[in-house]
């Protein structure tokens, strides 16, 4: 007989145990051998609660971890796993921008 297992937790040895942390189960079920892991990108906020993605002007580079802002000089798309650098010509003047801007003339960027 297959045990119950509530969201946040998974079933093995006929007892229910919480996800480790950086890991989640959503659905409260029968039979959940296992928890998933939080992917690059979005922020875990929960054992039994779905991860989003990170923000415009964020990124998650540990599986599992939280959105930090990109730094100066970078730029990250929703969802980040990384930031990116800026191309040359082209500038992020502040932390958390989704963007870079193109590099006023008569300056090197």
């Amino acid at each position: 007989m297959e045990m119950h297992c509530p969201a946040g937790s998974y079933c093995s040895g006929g007892l229910a145990t919480a996800c480790p942390a950086g890991t989640y189960s959503i659905h409260s079920a029968s039979g959940i051998q296992s928890c998933t892991s939080v992917p690059a990108g979005s922020n875990y906020v929960s054992a039994d609660t779905p991860p989003v993605s990170c923000p415009l002007g964020y990124y998650n580079d540990i599986a599992g971890g939280g959105c930090t802002a990109c730094l100066a000089g970078t730029f990250c798309a929703t969802g980040a796993g990384t930031p990116e650098v800026c191309a040359i010509g082209w500038y992020a003047p502040l932390a958390g921008l989704d963007v870079c801007f193109a590099c006023p003339e008569g300056f090197y960027c």
